[in-house]
C-alpha cells in the first residue's frame, strides 16, 4: 500500500476501501492493461457485500460456499467435472466491488482453478 490507510474502521469493510488497494506486497501494480484500458485485477474475497460468505448454486442445484472449499487449494472437480468457485472482487474499487464484483461486472465467483490475488489485513 505504501503506506496508505485502506480503511478507517471495520465498519469501512461492508462500504469500500478509503484508498484503493493499488500494489501488492512486492509494489507490483494490482491491475493491468487491457484494450489500452486500465482493469483491476480479481482478487479472492469469498464474501458479498454485506460481508457475509458468498455463495453459488453449483450444478445439482444446491448452494455451496465460494470459498474453493476453505482455501484448501485448487480442489479436485467434483462428480460429472464440475469444478468448486471462489468469490472475488476488484483489488483498487474504493465501493462494495472491492469484496463482490469479479473480473467482469456480471461475474462475482470465479473456478478454483484461475489465478487470483489473496489479500490478507493487518489490524
Amino acid at each position: 500500500m505504501k503506506g496508505e490507510l485502506v480503511f478507517n474502521n471495520k465498519t469501512n469493510f461492508l462500504t469500500g476501501p478509503i484508498n484503493p488497494i493499488e500494489y501488492d506486497e512486492r509494489g507490483g501494480e494490482t491491475s493491468f492493461y487491457y484494450n489500452g484500458k486500465r482493469e483491476s485485477a480479481s482478487v479472492w474475497t469469498g464474501s458479498t457485500k454485506a460481508g457475509t460468505v458468498a455463495s453459488w448454486k453449483n450444478f445439482s442445484g444446491l448452494q455451496e460456499p465460494a470459498t474453493c472449499v476453505d482455501w484448501t487449494g485448487n480442489p479436485p472437480n467434483q462428480a460429472g467435472g464440475e469444478y468448486h468457485v471462489g468469490g472475488v472482487g476488484f483489488a483498487n474499487s474504493t465501493t462494495t466491488t472491492w469484496t463482490e464484483g469479479g473480473p467482469y461486472s456480471s461475474q462475482m465467483n470465479q473456478p478454483c482453478y484461475s489465478t487470483s490475488r489473496l489479500i490478507c489485513f493487518e489490524q
